[in-house]
């Protein structure tokens, strides 16, 4: 007996599917077509998006380079307001008088000594060798933050560097990035 709501197609001779097998190839073929769309939108997306992802990976190198030159700036800064400090105290500007510009005080009689360089700088050496002094004493210094030291951090270089490394987004466009 048959069902009077499903209609029977007469079968043809070379016609050995079944309507269900065709239902999965059609389902197969559109899958197929849809993941070839959503490849060829998301190659066309990446292309879309390389000039603007470049400028800004070099947009953000020259911000890495300018922030070094102002951390070198500030070092600088924090050099030359050291100095303007050891100007203001009357002792060293008597050294630097008596030194640079051969000062001396009434009584007091100046002797130039000329020679080879090599020569000074034995007598310099022997001097500090007996504990006389010879000259301004070097490395004294300033106050905190104010030696320009690389590993003086009082300035807070250390987390100004650690803000500017590249999140994981950044690496990971850069990484995309070096594939073209």
């Amino acid at each position: 007996m048959t069902n009077a709501s499903t209609p029977t197609a007469p079968a043809r001779s070379g016609d050995i599917t079944s309507p269900v097998s065709r239902r999965s190839v059609i389902a197969k073929r559109r899958r197929v077509f849809l993941s070839i769309v959503v490849v060829v939108v998301a190659a066309i997306a990446v292309a879309a998006n390389y000039a603007p992802v470049r400028s800004y990976l070099e947009a953000r190198s020259r911000l890495d380079k300018v922030a070094a030159e102002v951390a070198a700036l500030e070092a600088q800064k924090g050099e030359l307001q050291s100095q303007v400090g050891r100007l203001a105290e009357a002792e060293y500007l008597e050294t630097l008088a008596r030194e640079q510009l051969t000062y001396a005080r009434p009584g007091e009689d100046v002797y130039i000594i000329t020679g080879t360089p090599d020569e000074g700088t034995a007598t310099q050496s022997e001097a500090a060798a007996d504990g006389t002094s010879a000259g301004v004493a070097e490395g004294a210094k300033g106050a905190p933050g104010e030696s320009g030291d690389p590993g003086d951090d009082s300035n807070g270089q250390e987390a100004a560097n650690a803000a500017d490394e590249p999140g994981p987004l950044e690496r990971l466009l850069t990484a995309f990035l070096g594939l073209f």
